[in-house]
């Protein structure tokens, strides 16, 4: 009886049905978001990489700021405070860093001055046995 209501049914073109619209509209929403993640994923990869070529080192950077000194873009009161504040950061930078001590290294005490002699050693008092 069924097999009969479904042959006798009106049949619509697919493009017009509910289910295939919904289906639809749900695989291309998915699509857009796909892309757009991939846009937002390209966009921040290529920003990153952009950034790492545009930092310089204090030293480039002071050589920059003299040129402008040079060509009168800045003053010289502006020169000097620049030159002041990259000069900490050079200063920071040549400073050696010290290595941590591993446990097989030998302790080097921190001040210079010789051992005491045993000569110098301060001697007991003989006579005052209390």
């Amino acid at each position: 009886m069924r097999l009969l209501v479904l042959l006798g049914a009106q049949q619509v073109p697919i493009w017009q049905d509910s289910r295939f619209n919904l289906a639809l509209t749900g695989m291309i929403l998915a699509g857009v978001l796909l892309l757009g993640a991939l846009v937002i994923a390209w966009a921040s990869k290529s920003w990153k990489e952009g950034r790492k070529g545009g930092f310089c080192s204090p030293e480039e950077q002071l050589t920059e700021f003299r040129k402008m000194l040079d060509l009168g873009e800045i003053s010289f009161e502006e020169f000097e405070k620049v030159k002041q504040k990259l000069g900490k950061k050079i200063s920071l930078k040549a400073l050696p860093q010290q290595e941590a001590p591993t446990k097989d290294s030998p302790v080097v005490p921190s001040d210079s001055s010789p051992p005491p002699s045993p000569d110098s050693a301060p001697k007991p008092d003989e006579g005052n046995n209390s």
